[in-house]
């Protein structure tokens, strides 16, 4: 069993992050407090999160109390707050329920998530590495721009999309491709288009540079035709970005274009006044 640590960001949109991927690949993720998920799954799904910051093999769980671990030689006990700002105490309580003493260097780590309720306790699996997202933000692209979303972002929205390797996945108005480099690196099959010639030529360059092989191509993105298995985009809306007509209108062709379609708008639309259509719900 695996436990995931949320962002404390936006803790709702990291379980839904964690949710629809695990959902995709058979796994239910259960949310046990706001920041804390358990799923039984395979751990190296999950490393793929971009609103999840820890993920622990459980141990143990416990629920106002300590639950009893087994630890082999001595121990170090580290416990990230999850709802509650009492580490210190939690860590000395851990700490003094295992008969074996800490030394440095200790034999066994554990790790926990301190919730408002429950304590998790267990093995670090795997633990968020910003800074190779931040590697592919877009001051560190070949082609910059400014509207571009940043790589946490973009791989939020492919992974809100449940894509995975050999999906065939568009993003309809691709600007400078950060979302198709997410898609790209997960091993989608990626494809892009853009209605600015000078964004399409950067978003080549940019796959390109990140390794990501991909078919991009010049269009207004309410004439693609096709069919897709997922699609993420951020429309241009309110945004320095070159649009025919009102954006709004490409709500109607993209959704005919993929089975999971998510897209980013930077303006609440209130649902019921810009969805003529069933099949479009708010995820935040």
């Amino acid at each position: 069993m695996l436990a995931l640590l949320f962002s404390g960001e936006n803790p709702d949109l990291a379980y839904e992050e964690a949710r629809r991927i695990g959902e995709r690949a058979g796994y239910g993720v259960e949310r046990l407090e706001d920041r804390i998920g358990i799923v039984d799954g395979d751990p190296e799904l999950f490393k793929r999160l971009a609103l999840t910051k820890m993920m622990l093999e459980v141990e143990g769980i416990g629920k106002g109390s300590v639950p009893e671990i087994e630890a082999e030689g001595s121990i170090f006990v580290r416990l990230f707050p999850a709802g509650s700002d009492n580490r210190m105490a939690w860590e000395k309580k851990v700490a003094d329920s295992i008969p074996n003493k800490a030394r440095l260097p200790p034999d066994t780590w554990i790790y926990g998530f301190l919730g408002k309720e429950h304590i998790v306790l267990g093995k670090r699996v795997w633990e968020t590495e910003r800074k190779l997202l931040k590697e592919r933000d877009v001051q560190k692209r070949p082609f910059r721009h400014p509207a571009s979303l940043n790589a946490l972002e973009s791989r939020l929205l492919v992974n809100l999309a449940q894509v995975m390797p050999g999906d065939r996945f568009l993003d309809p108005c691709c600007g400078a491709g950060g979302i198709l480099i997410e898609a790209g690196l997960l091993g989608a099959r990626v494809f892009g288009c853009d209605m600015d010639g000078r964004m399409v030529k950067g978003c080549k360059r940019n796959l390109k540079h990140y390794g990501v092989d991909g078919e991009v191509w010049t269009c207004d993105a309410r004439e693609i035709r096709g069919r897709y298995d997922a699609l993420a985009t951020d429309l241009p809306y309110g945004k320095a970005s070159k649009v025919l007509g009102d954006p709004r209108e490409i709500y109607g062709n993209i959704k005919e274009l993929a089975d999971r379609v998510v897209v980013m708008h930077r303006e609440n639309l209130g649902e019921g006044k810009v969805f003529p259509w069933r099949g479009f719900r708010y995820i935040h």
